[in-house]
This record gives C-alpha cells, sequence and structure tokens, in this order.
C-alpha cells in the first residue's frame, strides 16, 4: 500500500520520438499505483504528460504511440509557408482531436503545467491554464520547424529553448518527491549517410526542397563543392537543426540536474542511439522508459512510505 501523504511529482524532458520513453515510466508507474499529483513537460513531454493528467492510461498512450507510422508522422510535417515557420501545426491538433477533445487545464484529473519559451524575454513561461492543445503547440514549437504559437501578447517557442527538462516547475508546484526523466541522449552525432533511409531523411527531403542553396541532396546529407573543388557531405538544414537543438538542451539539462537535483532522474536513452523522428521505433523506446522506472520504482515506494 502506497502512502498518499507524500505528493509526488514528475517532469518529463522534451525529445520529440525519443519523448515516447515517458510512456514506459509511467506504465510503470501507473502499474505500481504510484500516485502523481503533479506533472510537469517540456515539447514531447508535455504531450504525453498532457494526456496522462487528463486521465488517458499510459496504456492507451502506447497504443497512441504504436499507431503513428511513417506516413501519419509525415503528414504532420506538410509545408505551411508561413513566415515564422515552415510548418503551422494545424495537423497535428487535428490529429490529436481524434484521439479526444480539447481540454482546459485547469480542469485536468491531475494537476499539469506545460512549459514553452517567452520570444521575446528568452525565459521559460510555465502554461497551467487554458486549451490543453495551445499548452501543446506552445510547449513543442521548434523554432523555423513550427510557427511560433501566440498566447495573449505572448509569442510563444518550444519550451526546450529554456527548460527542456522541467524539474523546477514541478518543485514550485508543490511536490515533495520529484521524479526527472531526461530523454535526451549525449549530443554524439552519429554521420552515417549509407544507412537504411529514414522517416528522418524524408523530413529532411521536405524541408530541403523549400530552400534556394545550391546543394545536391543525398539522403537526408547534402554534398557542396567547397572554394578548394573537392565534395564535401553536410547534414540537411533539418538535421544541423535538430543536432543544434540536441547540443543547446543536452546543456541545459546537466545544469538542471546539478541546480535542482530531483529525488529520481531517469534516463532511459542515455546508451541508445534514437532520432528525434524515429516515431516507428516507438515499441522499443517504450520499453526503455519501463527498464528505467523498474530501475527506481521499490525505492520510491520505501520513499513514499518512510
Amino acid at each position: 500500500m502506497v502512502n498518499m501523504n507524500k505528493k509526488v511529482g514528475i517532469a518529463l524532458g522534451g525529445g520529440a520520438a525519443r519523448g515516447l520513453a515517458h510512456i514506459g515510466v509511467l506504465k510503470v508507474l501507473e502499474k505500481h499505483k504510484i500516485p502523481l499529483k503533479y506533472i510537469a513537460g517540456t515539447s514531447m513531454g508535455a504531450i504525453i504528460g498532457g494526456f496522462f493528467a487528463a486521465g488517458v492510461s499510459a496504456d492507451e498512450l502506447e497504443g497512441f504511440a504504436l499507431a503513428l507510422k511513417g506516413k501519419k508522422v509525415l503528414k504532420f510535417f506538410t509545408p505551411s509557408w508561413s513566415y515564422s515557420g515552415f510548418i503551422n501545426g494545424k495537423n497535428i491538433v487535428t490529429y490529436l482531436n481524434t484521439l479526444m477533445p480539447d481540454r482546459d487545464i485547469q480542469s485536468l484529473p491531475i494537476q499539469f503545467s506545460a512549459v514553452a519559451t517567452d520570444f521575446f524575454t528568452g525565459k521559460k513561461f510555465v502554461i497551467e491554464k487554458g486549451s490543453l492543445w495551445n499548452a501543446f503547440r506552445a510547449s513543442s514549437s521548434i523554432p523555423v520547424i513550427f510557427s511560433p504559437t501566440v498566447c495573449g501578447s505572448k509569442i510563444l517557442l518550444d519550451g526546450g529553448l529554456s527548460a527542456p527538462l522541467p524539474t523546477a516547475v514541478v518543485k514550485d508546484m508543490g511536490a515533495d518527491i520529484v521524479i526527472s526523466v531526461n530523454v535526451v541522449p549525449p549530443p554524439e552525432y552519429k554521420k552515417n549517410i549509407k544507412r537504411k533511409k529514414s522517416l528522418m531523411d524524408n523530413i529532411a527531403a521536405k524541408m530541403n526542397n523549400w530552400s534556394l542553396l545550391p546543394l545536391k541532396k543525398s539522403g537526408g546529407y547534402l554534398v557542396n563543392i567547397d572554394f578548394s573543388g573537392k565534395k564535401r557531405i553536410l547534414p540537411s538544414v533539418i538535421n544541423i537543426s535538430m543536432q543544434t537543438r540536441n547540443i543547446i538542451e543536452y546543456n541545459l539539462i546537466i545544469m538542471d540536474v546539478k541546480t535542482n537535483k530531483p529525488d529520481f532522474l531517469l534516463q532511459p536513452n542515455k546508451d541508445v542511439t534514437v532520432g528525434w523522428f524515429e516515431f516507428d521505433r516507438a515499441k522499443e523506446i517504450i520499453e526503455n522508459g519501463e527498464k528505467s522506472a523498474m530501475k527506481i520504482v521499490d525505492r520510491l515506494i520505501e520513499i513514499i512510505n518512510s
């Protein structure tokens, strides 16, 4: 029997497809009847955390994730030709509405916060009320790729720019015990242009077609002729953007952990190479989350009951 007096909160970090590991973590907590009082999420962590806070079970979330096939994900990246981003995100909201109706954040069974970044100040902006869908869009508005989200007088970008792991947010919500789940691995770049064509390549090809740069496409990479006349293999615009994000987020996460010191830090993708858009590996990624959570669940229950 788990003591209900200790308030447990969980911080779910951003990471696109890597964030599917959050589902595995939530499956384990749900199975062991760990009561979550607070959930804070950034980007994909906000989406998964928001659904769970709304009462969607981890098993249901797993079903949603396993249904995300290549063509369905590619529809999210249909160009909108927006002045402020390649994609306006309408297709994502349309898809979310097929899973459940929009909800007001303050009406959710579990207290929930989504983290975005204020374009004008660069500071984190915590969304604690209003449309759940708008919170999802704001928290996952990857600069350049997705157009930003307008919230009153604010223009909001992806929360990963300011708080990729929202440990401090969960603490501020009032948690006695904080579990932080970082799904972003160290940013060593894996260069391999001979690999099987992936969803990432298809997305990169879509976005590179919008560019006016005189570069010849080669999978998810580009071939450029430098000043010496030699061919150089360069990452595509989308690969550069996502690797830049990886570097920034990972360093911010290291600082977050040192500063905010969560009671439990889970890193399900630490030793696994998972691409940002490898949603086709959902089963494996979710299992990584389960394995990671199983390592701490006994100790977590012990602390809750102490």
